[in-house]
């Protein structure tokens, strides 16, 4: 019974490494894949869920715009009456979308019916697949018409979906593709109903392609409920559901070669007492020796974490970081020195004359009603105070928010805005403002916004003004420090406030619309750098990738600067480094062994024993050659720490033929030990000695010219 259940020692090793295996796969099967399932539909919900909120944000938008309008067309205010106001609304770009001319309600048939041309109604509907934003207010009535695509496409992001549906009930209403169909049954999407309910994902095939199908519904009024559903190809999900990170990929690739290595030296393990050792079992444990002693020379520097004083600490994301800090700075105070400089300019300038009516004083945002400059003075100076500022428009507010006047760079004069409700105007009336270089009397407000004039995203800078009628002025501007950064391939960079919402990020389509404490896996070490206020270096994964992070607060604001490093730009650097390296090393063994093959050659001596040719008995390590093997370690440790050296001031080729010739040279070096030693003690064995010697010269002579020939002909090309 006993004999029975006992196991040999290879039978130890085959279920050790069984269970080993069994182990490892039950760990990706059941673990990994499992949680990056779950990690890579929460990102893709999520990324439906901004959709959602950037489409009402841009209703919102839409809807602000509109009033605005009606606000000025029910003011007829001599500086933007009605007549230009009309004339701004044709020329207004149609582009983005339609603004339709202003009407009045018509009055109700029934005249008993309650007249609502007073009441302010809004209401958003789909009309033959465009989106139409109807606002009534005080008499008036104005349409904005988006088609679909105008609405849509600025708010859809191709890195996280392939492709996007969106549906109106069963109604196929707009698609980012060719899809061929018009309609999707109820059953493949969510619904209280719907077999959707017991699985977040579906599967749907449309043009000869299979998809998951990821749906959100939106609610953008009680009338207009659409489904918007993201589609990513069952390739792409199955590839990112099951994808090992690259770290891994390496680690294996290690452990991989170093076990293909280690065969010669298991086999010796293996081996029983009626086994005979052969010449080849000698050759090949010689050989692994080297290379694993290379492999795992690496592996050290590749895996020495425990060692490093610092954490994974990249000079790199801190000398970027330091730069954006330094351009942003740069560039807010600069607009804060400007703005302060046309402040001044503007002051005491409430009242102008226009062209056509010399007598007639009225404010003005320095443009009359044909749109003519009023002071082409003042125009002028603003115009050469501005040159260096990328920048929109610069206004003024008054103790309501209303503009009261402005200067605008890009466009024509957009009707007069009440911004009462942004942050830039509140916080400079309630007294909380940000100072500039921590100076009370530069009080300043910064904010970021998607202006309600033209949609786009926009910076706003905000102070105290110095002229009566208008106590706050502004300007809006666009960071060229920020939208024209140049980073090294696979890093990224986005500026945050306190509650982690995105402000600026290398894809402008993310700014305001990513909260990195939802997208980042280690969102704690970010809330404890910001809550310290200090520079911190932590790893974490990112819109499905692993990123070393560097997170660092900017001086004078609330933000924090956030640089990530993608590790699989890292990882696969290291794992090409790793195949040239070890390529480069075989090649190397590969010479290494021809010379000592040759050497070998030139050193037998022939016997006539039964199944043995050569006499190699001198191949083995002596006790009499003690003193020869400490000169020789003595010598190939100099050996080494110059190549260390010479590989920072040559080329890559020059390298490799002082490696060639250093390892001849270190052949050559010993076998002149070795004669020396035969020359006293052993005449017979010398002569062969110096056969070996000669050999061994004939290489490194060659390489050496080589290297010469090499280093001249790279000398004239310089010339």
């Amino acid at each position: 019974m006993k004999n029975r259940f006992s196991f040999s020692r290879n039978q130890t090793i085959v279920l050790a490494t069984l269970f080993f295996v069994l182990v490892i796969g039950a760990i990706y099967f059941f673990i990994y894949v499992p949680n990056n399932q779950n990690e890579l539909e929460a990102q893709r919900f999520r990324c439906l869920q901004n959709i959602e909120i950037n489409i009402q944000s841009k209703v919102d938008n839409s809807i602000a715009l509109l009033n605005t309008i009606l606000n000025t067309y029910e003011l007829n205010h001599p500086l933007y009456n009605r007549e230009r106001l009309n004339k701004y609304l044709e020329r207004y770009p149609r582009k983005n979308f339609i603004l339709e001319p202003i009407k009045p309600v018509q009055e109700p048939e029934d005249k008993n019916k309650v007249n609502t041309s007073t009441d302010s109604l809004c209401k958003v509907e789909f009309d033959n697949r465009r989106l139409t934003i109807h606002l009534q207010k005080g008499g008036y009535f104005i349409h904005m018409r988006y088609t679909l695509k105008q609405f849509i496409d600025p708010l859809l992001t191709n890195e996280i979906f392939d492709q996007y549906i969106f549906l109106r009930q069963k109604n196929i209403i707009y698609q980012t593709f060719p899809s061929g169909i018009t309609t999707i049954v109820p059953d493949s999407l969510k619904s209280d109903k719907s077999a959707f309910l017991e699985g977040h994902v579906k599967n749907i095939h449309l043009s000869g392609n299979d998809y998951k199908i990821f749906s959100q519904r939106l609610n953008i009024n009680a009338d207009s409920v659409i489904t918007v559903s993201g589609l990513l190809t069952t390739k792409n999900y199955q590839q990112e559901r099951n994808k090992l990170p690259e770290n891994i990929v390496l680690l294996l690739l290690t452990i991989a070669a170093a076990a293909i290595l280690a065969l010669p030296w298991l086999k010796l393990y293996q081996m029983g007492n009626k086994d005979r050792l052969t010449a080849a079992d000698g050759i090949f444990s010689f050989a692994v020796s080297m290379l694993l002693v290379s492999l795992l020379f690496f592996a050290f520097f590749k895996y020495n974490s425990p060692f490093k004083t610092e954490y994974r600490k990249s000079r790199i994301s801190r000398y970027i970081a330091d730069s954006l800090k330094y351009r942003f700075g740069i560039e807010v105070a600069k607009a804060y020195h400007i703005l302060d400089k046309a402040d001044l300019l503007m002051n005491d300038q409430t009242t102008i004359a226009t062209t056509n009516n010399p007598g007639e004083n009225v404010t003005s945002n320095i443009y009359d009603q044909d749109n003519k400059v009023v002071f082409p003075d003042i125009q002028n100076k603003l115009k050469q105070l501005t040159k260096d500022l990328n920048m929109n428009q610069i206004y003024w507010l008054d103790n309501k928010g209303t503009e009261v006047k402005g200067w605008y760079t890009k466009s024509e004069p957009a009707p007069p805005g009440n911004y009462a409700y942004r942050d830039y105007f509140i916080k400079l009336r309630d007294h909380r403002p940000f100072y500039l270089d921590n100076d009370p009397r530069k009080p300043y407000y910064f904010e970021q916004v998607v202006s309600w004039t033209s949609g786009a995203f926009t910076s706003i800078l905000s102070k105290p003004s110095i002229n009566k009628n208008s106590p706050y002025v502004a300007i809006s501007i666009n960071l060229t420090s920020l939208d024209h950064a140049i980073l090294p391939a696979g890093y990224l960079y986005c500026i945050i406030n306190n509650q982690g919402r995105v402000l600026y990020h290398i894809n402008p389509a993310k700014n305001l619309n990513q909260n990195l404490f939802e997208e980042l896996s280690d969102y704690q070490s970010l809330k404890a750098s910001i809550d310290a206020h200090t520079d911190k270096y932590f790893e974490t994964r990112y819109s499905g990738k692993q990123y070393i992070a560097y997170a660092s607060p900017i001086h004078g604001l609330p933000y924090y600067l956030v640089i990530l490093e993608d590790k699989s730009f890292k990882n696969i650097r290291d794992i090409n480094n790793f195949s040239f390296s070890f390529s480069m090393l075989f090649a190397f063994f590969c010479i290494i062994a021809m010379i000592l093959t040759a050497v070998f050659l030139f050193s037998i001596k022939k016997i006539y024993y039964k199944k043995q040719y050569f006499d190699i008995s001198w191949i083995g390590p002596n006790d009499c050659f003690h003193q020869q093997y400490n000169l020789a370690v003595f010598c190939n440790l100099i050996t080494i720490a110059l190549l260390i050296i010479w590989c920072n001031y040559t080329s890559f080729l020059q390298s490799f033929f002082i490696l060639l010739v250093s390892g001849t040279a270190a052949i050559l070096f010993i076998n002149y030990l070795y004669s020396a030693y035969y020359k006293k003690n052993n005449p017979e064995l010398y002569k062969q000695k110096k056969k070996c010697i000669h050999c061994a010269k004939r290489h490194y002579w060659s390489y050496k010219c080589y290297h010469i020939y090499f280093n001249r002909s790279c000398a004239a090309v310089n010339l």
